[in-house]
């Protein structure tokens, strides 16, 4: 039988962070060399009858296409040592990945700018808030820091909502908006501290660039941001996507990890 090592890896997605990093992490964890191919929205008409169900992420594995980003998440995190072996622990990951991909898919989207902050600001105050308190207690139940006894992909996931909100990617949504939950915070925290998830995090292919903890010159520079966040928020931040991106590369990127 051949082994997922020695299997040949392809991931398919835009070129930032959005569902498509925590595999990205795992596989990285893992070991495995795999082809991150990235693209941009101006290339998705063409891309998308590829896809098994017309969305993103796709990985292929020797060639076949498996879609789902959870599934996808859950495969990743199983080689790469991010996903619980005990049922439980297992399902309260699943049960996190899911809230914090349903909560990206449910947020407002809106073509007038000034309607759309009106309607973030109200999601933040009510749906955001209820679900954001929902993973705040499961991670209190595992005792303050993370949702399993061990990081996994739902931790992972964590880190890049909370990056994202953070720097500002969320339009209309409080950069401190978590900062009044010690329990994200906390697990946050420490993937930054470890020095063997920092050493994943940082070293996967352009995640700084993607999150903006680093990467090229002029990335974060106000100018790219405003031009960019509106096209991104209309064509990402959507159900099919759950993502908005950040990214200042417009040319599409095929790189091996």
């Amino acid at each position: 039988m051949t082994s997922s090592s020695s299997r040949q890896h392809e991931l398919l997605y835009f070129n930032g962070a959005g569902r498509a990093e925590t595999i990205r992490i795992s596989l990285h964890a893992a070991g495995i060399n795999f082809t991150d191919t990235r693209f941009t929205g101006k290339d998705w008409p063409a891309i998308k009858p590829t896809t098994p169900l017309g969305g993103v992420p796709v990985l292929k594995v020797d060639g076949d296409s498996h879609c789902q980003s959870v599934s996808l998440a859950r495969y990743a995190g199983k080689l790469g040592g991010f996903y619980p072996t005990d049922p439980l622990q297992a399902l309260i990951v699943d049960e996190a990945i899911e809230t914090l991909n349903e909560l990206m898919a449910v947020a407002p989207k809106h073509s007038d700018p000034e309607e759309l902050l009106k309607l973030r600001k109200e999601f933040q105050a009510g749906t955001m808030t209820k679900y954001i308190d929902f993973l705040e207690s499961l991670i209190q139940k595992n005792g303050g820091v993370g949702f399993a006894s061990t990081p996994s992909i739902a931790d992972l996931t964590l880190w890049g909502t909370v990056k994202m909100i953070r720097t500002g990617d969320w339009t209309g949504i409080d950069a401190t908006f978590f900062e009044s939950y010690a329990g994200i915070v906390a697990t946050v925290e420490s993937i930054a501290k470890d020095d063997k998830d920092r050493e994943l995090v940082e070293g996967c292919i352009h995640f700084g660039e993607c999150l903006g903890i680093g990467g090229k010159a002029g990335l974060r520079d106000a100018d790219s941001r405003g031009e960019l966040s509106k096209e991104f928020d209309q064509l990402f931040f959507s159900p099919l996507f759950g993502c908005c991106l950040n990214t200042h590369d417009y040319s599409i990127a095929k790189q091996t990890s």
